[in-house]
């Protein structure tokens, strides 16, 4: 899970400000969602390790500068059966 999540926020990273470093793509899953339990540990533990944030103006989960480098250096792809949302 917590790859599925980076794979998430990097894609819609890429796709939303792929030219803007500055600025962060965020999305929360709602505990509604199926994988929610598992999708907050997996979270906990990416905030712990300094790759994810959460936005205090939203509660929505974000790439840190650690998280973005991360994510870029190893050029993670998403899958579609792995996308938490659509593409728009």
């Amino acid at each position: 899970m917590k790859q599925l999540i980076l794979e998430n926020l990097w894609h819609y990273q890429e796709i939303h400000h792929s030219n803007n470093r500055a600025k962060r793509w965020t999305f929360m899953l709602g505990e509604q969602h199926p994988q929610y339990t598992t999708f907050a540990k997996a979270l906990i533990t990416l905030i712990g390790e300094g790759l994810v944030a959460i936005a205090s103006n939203n509660g929505q989960c974000f790439l840190t500068d650690e998280g973005y480098d991360h994510c870029e250096s190893r050029g993670l792809k998403l899958l579609p059966e792995d996308r938490f949302f659509e593409d728009y």
